[in-house]
């Protein structure tokens, strides 16, 4: 009784790098699919929440907000 695991069956390594690559691949044919092909879409994907947060601060900024606490903007 030297094995308990048949030698043809993969390793946890094996399966778990296996799976690994799928997911990567899933996430990456996901991000083609929404942003497609062009840099300026996957862009699109930080540049747009960062446009709203500096639209947000200017306007607490400009009209003199406090949210919860006293620390300045």
């Amino acid at each position: 009784m030297a094995s308990t695991a048949p030698a043809d069956q993969p390793t946890i390594w094996h399966s778990l790098h296996i799976a690994r690559r799928v997911i990567g691949a899933l996430l990456r044919r996901e991000m083609l699919t929404r942003y497609g092909r062009h840099n300026i879409g996957f862009l699109w994907l930080f540049v747009e929440p960062m446009i709203f947060t500096i639209g947000v601060t200017i306007l607490w900024t400009a009209t003199k907000s406090v949210h919860g606490s006293d620390l300045p903007i």
